[in-house]
């Protein structure tokens, strides 16, 4: 998998950026499942570290 939007998430975080940030990894989670399905493990990652990232 490709690791260009977690890096671009990790930058719009620092950045205060969160909401874009968010809004990217919700993307990444979409195209995974749709790409590689629900239960791949980069799915899974994906779907973590948005869930580590949103806010409470």
């Amino acid at each position: 998998m490709r690791r260009g939007p977690f890096r671009r998430r990790r930058r719009r975080r620092r950045r205060g950026w969160l909401g874009e940030a968010i809004e990217l990894l919700e993307r990444v989670v979409a195209d995974s499942e749709r790409l590689l399905g629900e239960d791949h493990p980069d799915t899974v990652n994906a779907r973590q570290v948005l869930l580590s990232s949103s806010p409470a």
